[in-house]
């Protein structure tokens, strides 16, 4: 099974697209697109997805550590029911329930806006993560690969 994803010239960075689902906060199969980040430890959706999906902070519990990156501390809030549907080469589906990790930056501007969310190790660490720009392969697989 592969997942294919695709460069965004626009970020010069790799995306996954999936739908994901949350009964709890009331997403119903939303696309969204998922930057790949070898670096996140969790699979993160950030201000400018919680703004187009609805999310209200309100409904989400605090989790019990800020998120800590390049710009300081964020609140951070957890789906605790999330699952996301990732399209395969095969016409199939492969599904990943996680607690999902919510930021909440205190201040908006124009650069935090501009921040996608994060598709991290916590899916990623699952599969073989296949990139070759030059050939234009991106993608991660269950198949076994002979290394």
């Amino acid at each position: 099974m592969k997942i294919n994803c695709c460069w965004r010239a626009d970020y010069d960075a790799v995306f996954v697209s999936a739908l994901l689902t949350s009964p709890s906060v009331g997403i119903v199969d939303e696309e969204i697109d998922l930057l790949i980040d070898t670096g996140a430890i969790r699979t993160t959706i950030l201000d400018r997805d919680v703004n187009r999906l609805g999310i209200d902070f309100n409904k989400l519990p605090s989790h019990r550590y800020k998120m800590t990156g390049i710009g300081g501390e964020v609140e951070t809030y957890t789906i605790k029911d999330a699952v996301f549907m990732f399209s395969t080469d095969k016409d199939n589906s492969q599904k990943e329930c996680i607690e999902l990790m919510v930021l909440r930056h205190d201040k908006m501007n124009e650069r935090i806006e501009w921040l996608p969310s994060l598709l991290g190790r916590d899916i990623l660490g699952k599969y073989h993560l296949i990139y070759s720009k030059p050939y234009q392969k991106i993608y991660f697989t269950d198949e076994n690969l002979d290394i």
